[in-house]
C-alpha cells in the first residue's frame, strides 16, 4: 500500500510534525501499510535532536523540511501562526528560513539581530549584578584565549570589569561591552566617566513632564516615568534627563514647590519636537 497522502502544513487544523514515514522497522523493505510518523503539538513543547555524521543530511532531511512545516502552519492566520528563535554560527540556516518566510507571504516576519540590523541584543542588559556580568566575560576569555599560570591576574581584570560595569549602571543605567573595552584601555576616559557620574548623582537632575503631556504620548511610559502626586506631574530618571541636555535640546528649567533641583529639566507640552527628542534620547 501506497504511504497516506501528505497532509498540507498550510491546511492543517491542528499543529503537528512529520518527522517522516513508518516502515516495518525489523526488515530493510518497505512496510504493508506505511504511516507518517508525526509529533503532536503537546510533543513539541519538548526538545528535539538531530544526530548523524557529517553529510548524511541532518540539515536538508530534517531542518529544512522542519522549519517548512512549522512556518507554512496557518501562515495566513495572524493570531494562529508559528513565531520562532533561530541562533545558529554560520548563518546559512537563517537565509533559509528567509526563503520559507517569502514563500508564505511572511517575508515581513522575519527579524535579524545583528551589529549592522535595527535591532540589537545586549548581553549585559539584565538583571544579574555586576561580579556576575564580569564573572561571565572572565569565563567568556578563559574559553577564546585559555588560563594564565597566575590566578592573581584573572581576578583583577575581572575585578575591573566589574567596577567599570557597576560605574555605568550607577551613572547611566546601561553598559555595553564596548564601553568595558574603551574603560579598560583607556584610563583617562576612565577617570572622565568617574568624574561625569560624581556630578550626576550630586545634581540629581530629573526630567519632568506635565501628566497631559504623559496621557498625549503613549510611548512615555516605556521610558520609566513616574508619577509625583504633589506637582501632578510625571520625572524620569536622571540618565534619561543627561542623555537630553548631551542632545541640546532645548527645554525649560524650573523649580516645583516640592523641592526639586532646580536645574530640572521640565518639558513643556504641545511642542512635538522636544517630545521627539526625549523619545530619542529615552531609546538612546
Amino acid at each position: 500500500m501506497p504511504l497516506p497522502a501528505y497532509p498540507d502544513p498550510s491546511r492543517r487544523d491542528e499543529l503537528f510534525l512529520v518527522l517522516g514515514e513508518v516502515h516495518d522497522p525489523r526488515t530493510p523493505a518497505a512496510a504493508e501499510h506505511p504511516y507518517w510518523l508525526a509529533i503532536p503539538e503537546r510533543g513539541l513543547f519538548t526538545g528535539i535532536a538531530i544526530f548523524g555524521a557529517i553529510g548524511t543530511g541532518k540539515t536538508s532531511g530534517c531542518m529544512y523540511p522542519y522549519a517548512e512545516q512549522l512556518i507554512a502552519y496557518r501562515a495566513d492566520d495572524r493570531e494562529k501562526q508559528i513565531g520562532g528563535l533561530v541562533l545558529e554560527v554560520k548563518g546559512d540556516f537563517c537565509h533559509k528560513v528567509k526563503d520559507i518566510l517569502k514563500r508564505h507571504g511572511r517575508e515581513h516576519d522575519y527579524v535579524e539581530v545583528n551589529l549592522n540590523a535595527e535591532y540589537r541584543y545586549n548581553p549585559l542588559y539584565n538583571d544579574l549584578d555586576a561580579y556576575a556580568l564580569a564573572y561571565n566575560i572572565a569565563s567568556l576569555l578563559n574559553n577564546l584565549f585559555g588560563k594564565g599560570k597566575e590566578p592573581f591576574w584573572q581576578q583583577a581584570y575581572t575585578n575591573l570589569v566589574k567596577f567599570i560595569i557597576q560605574l555605568h549602571k550607577v551613572a547611566y543605567d546601561y553598559v555595553t561591552l564596548f564601553d568595558i573595552y574603551e574603560c579598560a584601555i583607556n584610563p583617562e576616559l576612565l577617570e572622565k566617566r568617574i568624574h561625569e557620574a560624581e556630578r550626576m548623582l550630586q545634581s540629581r537632575t530629573q526630567c519632568i513632564i506635565t501628566a497631559q503631556a504623559f496621557l498625549d504620548h503613549a510611548d512615555m511610559e516605556r521610558f520609566g516615568f513616574e508619577f509625583n502626586e504633589a506637582t501632578k506631574t510625571y520625572r524620569a530618571a536622571q540618565s534619561l534627563a543627561c542623555r537630553l541636555r548631551e542632545q541640546g535640546v532645548n527645554v525649560r528649567r524650573v523649580s516645583l514647590p516640592d523641592g526639586h533641583d532646580p536645574n530640572s529639566f521640565f518639558v513643556e507640552n504641545g511642542d512635538a519636537r522636544q517630545f521627539q527628542a526625549l523619545l530619542e534620547a529615552a531609546r538612546s
